[in-house]
Parts: C-alpha cells; sequence; structure tokens
C-alpha cells in the first residue's frame, strides 16, 4: 500500500500577501489596500486577528 501525503493546508489565521487571490481576499474583507495590510503585517506579525485590532487599520474596520 502506498503512502500518500496531502500538501499542508494553509492556515487561515495568517494572512499571507505573496500569493495574489490571498492579498484581494484580505484586502477586501478588510477593506484596506495590499500595502496597508503589509504595513500592518511589519508592526504586529501575519496573525489575522493581530491585524485586524491594529490602529492603522481599525480606523473604519469591522469585524465581521
Amino acid at each position: 500500500m502506498a503512502l500518500i501525503i496531502h500538501p499542508p493546508k494553509p492556515d487561515r489565521n495568517k494572512i499571507d500577501l505573496s500569493d495574489d487571490a490571498v492579498a484581494r481576499h484580505w484586502a477586501k474583507k478588510l477593506g484596506k489596500s495590499k500595502e496597508e495590510i503589509a504595513v500592518a503585517i511589519e508592526k504586529v506579525g501575519d496573525n489575522c486577528e493581530s491585524v485586524r485590532k491594529e490602529p492603522c487599520l481599525s480606523g473604519c474596520l469591522t469585524i465581521s
């Protein structure tokens, strides 16, 4: 019997802006540009909850 190795699933709690589709998803979800999200990631890391709570984004951000 052959061992089947599945590729790892992406971590849903991390924001990865290197993939254009994922970057568009987060830009739309957060209502901010990719560049604004990148600045927030530089400050607090790539955890989506930390990015959502970042003051540079939270001015007009609604968390759903």
